[in-house]
């Protein structure tokens, strides 16, 4: 049942839909019709007769690309560029770093009786080289001596078997002797063991 002044409204499979209301009467809604006279109607003919032929100018308006304060913009400009040199560095070259190309650092030992003051040699050539004073010595240190040049320091213990092994793996040996007791046997026996091993 439809009230007298009800509107029915159906497509029936068109684009645009109908409105039917009770009679005959029926109205077509239409889509909005583009204009075919006036400036508007002519520019748009003549744009789309000069892309047909290829012969569009393209024009942008450079004031539609710019900014709206001048001043704020070269501030925020130069604030990203010193944020970006606060970034920049110099590298340095670390020293203790390995060149493939490079030698390995030469064995100094450090050899004689106790008492003697090897422990004192060993910290007064790495404040010649370094500017560092060491307090107490364990195991070998290594220093930069110069650009290329390593060496590491090695204190030899007073027993057989530390001094075998010293004899075995030494580029230079530095013999302390006491000046009050001369050559002592500790003296003899490395000298001994560093020939056997083929020490120059």
């Amino acid at each position: 049942y439809l009230h007298p002044k009800s509107v029915v409204i159906s497509c029936e499979g068109r684009q645009t839909p109908t409105v039917k209301m009770e009679g005959s009467q029926v109205i077509d809604h239409h889509k909005h019709k583009q204009s075919k006279e006036g400036r508007g109607a002519k520019e748009k003919k003549k744009d789309l007769k000069a892309k047909k032929e290829g012969t569009r100018k393209e024009r942008h308006n450079n004031r539609a690309f710019s900014v709206a304060n001048i001043g704020r913009t070269k501030k925020n400009i130069q604030r990203n560029l010193d944020r970006s040199q606060k970034k920049e560095y110099v590298p340095l070259s670390d020293r203790r770093a390995t060149d493939p190309n490079e030698s390995p650092p030469s064995l100094v030992v450090v050899m004689g009786p106790p008492g003697v003051g090897k422990s004192t040699l060993i910290r007064s050539l790495v404040k010649y080289y370094t500017n560092h004073n060491l307090t107490t010595i364990t195991g070998p240190i290594t220093v930069v001596t110069g650009k290329s040049k390593r060496i590491t320091l090695m204190e030899c213990p007073n027993d057989t078997s530390s001094m075998l092994d010293c004899a075995k793996i030494a580029d230079l040996v530095l013999l302390c002797v006491d000046a009050k007791f001369g050559f002592e046997m500790e003296t003899f026996e490395y000298l001994n063991m560093l020939q056997v091993a083929g020490f120059p």
